[in-house]
């Protein structure tokens, strides 16, 4: 047995006794919290005979992840300080899918201490390998500027959590609100165009938004924001959206290679806009799809991530009743080819898609009053252990419940910020912030 340690308490416990203790716990999220407690912990939990024991595997990538909830404020974004008040009556909140969810949610306050308030009115706009992007009304507010935040839930603090700078240019009040249209999270990971060692990249990371600056100037313009320089790109236009509409999520998928993609149409084709990472490239891709509109009402091309490639998850209710996954055939995602495979064939007409787990490579589905994961390789669903995604009452219309989707489109005062917690990611980010650094 190893050697125990000198220190009194849980301390002086033995590596091997220790160990024991961590396989027996049985939420894997608190788990991973456990690693940050110390380098002695996050050692013993991070060998890999120990991560097989509790069921983690970095060499295994279909199981190096797993889905931990969904964060939401079910609130609009006010535009008036007179409605603001110390204590927010709409805080941001979390439901988890695996184990019971206190009534009204956990509180975020569960993840991240609210100093001076800065999460009373905070808006959970994306996710990726562990990290999420919040919008944020801090005091004193200029409405005309962006406020965004970064944080790292399971770490928590300050180490934990990244002030985004406001980019350098003023929106107009009268879009507050609505003046985002798409977001994203982009790690270093992403950019590399072939799978690399996690232990060799970088915990640096990316925000990508795609946004209207003005009311009187439809056009759409892309930013980047660098946690390395703490810098904002020059904004690029995104010209290529002239007389389009957007018909999918705000968070955009990120393919191989750091690219992300979000979902338009016009009356009659669908179209993924892609822009690079930094901001400097802007594509617009014609989707293989015609525009359904009874199809359009039910259920929209979901947009995810297979082998790494764009896909699109369709699904033809109204027709055949199978949901199909169309995806570019090369890396390059220039759109000059597309193939098709079946998902689903049976009763494939009663599911509903809510999100796409990136890291798991899994998308999120309600199939009658089942909730589950679809596994975008094996094609095989697994049943998420909490019994509904319930639905929530929406503040836009308030005699009514939605599920985070309104008619074709997201309803941007219900939607949720599927949670996954991704093993390698949070080792890397643990290495940058609690044994020594800050998160970059």
């Amino acid at each position: 047995m190893a050697k125990a340690s000198q220190d009194g308490g849980v301390g002086a416990l033995p590596d091997d006794l220790l160990r024991d203790i961590f396989a027996r716990v049985p939420d894997k999220a608190n788990l991973l919290r456990f690693a940050g407690v110390c380098r002695r912990w996050l050692r013993l939990i991070a060998k890999s005979a120990f991560l097989r024991r509790a069921g983690f595997s970095p060499e295994d990538a279909r199981r190096r992840s797993f889905l931990v909830g969904a964060f939401y404020q079910n609130c609009a974004l006010y535009s008036s300080t007179e409605r603001m008040g110390d204590v927010s009556l709409f805080p941001p909140e979390f439901e988890r899918l695996y184990h019971p969810t206190p009534p009204g949610g956990w509180p975020f306050e569960f993840f991240a201490p609210n100093y001076d308030g800065l999460y009373n009115y905070a808006k959970p706009l994306a996710s990726r390998r562990g990290l999420l992007l919040l919008r944020i009304l801090p005091t004193p507010l200029d409405w005309r500027k962006l406020h965004l935040l970064v944080c790292h839930p399971l770490i928590g603090g300050d180490q934990g959590t990244r002030l985004v700078p406001p980019p350098p240019l003023d929106f107009d009040q009268k879009l507050y609100g609505a003046d985002l249209t798409g977001y994203a999270i982009i790690m270093d990971a992403d950019r590399r165009t072939c799978s690399g060692d996690d232990q060799q990249q970088s915990a640096a990371f990316k925000v990508l938004f795609t946004a209207q600056h003005s009311d009187d100037d439809k056009l759409v313009y892309a930013h980047s924001y660098s946690s390395a320089t703490d810098n904002w790109s020059a904004p690029i236009k995104c010209s290529v959206l002239s007389g389009l509409t957007m018909s999918g999520p705000r968070a955009g998928v990120v393919a191989r290679g750091g690219t992300a993609y979000w979902l338009y149409r016009d009356e009659a084709h669908f179209y993924a806009l892609g822009v690079s990472a930094d901001a400097t490239e802007v594509s617009l891709i014609k989707l293989p799809i015609q525009v359904d509109h009874d199809t359009l009402r039910l259920q929209p091309p979901f947009p995810c991530i297979a082998g790494g490639k764009l896909s699109f998850a369709v699904l033809d209710r109204l027709n055949s009743g199978m949901l199909n996954l169309w995806s570019t055939k090369h890396d390059d995602h220039g759109g000059d080819g597309w193939t098709n495979s079946n998902l689903m064939s049976k009763e494939a007409a009663r599911i509903k898609i809510f999100a796409f787990a990136e890291s798991r490579g899994a998308l999120l589905v309600s199939h009658g009053n089942s909730l589950l994961t679809l596994d975008l390789e094996n094609k095989k669903m697994e049943p998420v252990t909490c019994a509904w995604y319930a639905k929530k009452l929406c503040r836009r219309y308030s005699r009514d419940k939605c599920d985070g989707h309104y008619s074709c489109v997201e309803c941007t005062y219900n939607s949720r910020v599927l949670y996954e917690m991704d093993w390698p990611s949070y080792i890397l980010h643990l290495s940058a912030t609690r044994l020594g650094g800050t998160m970059r």
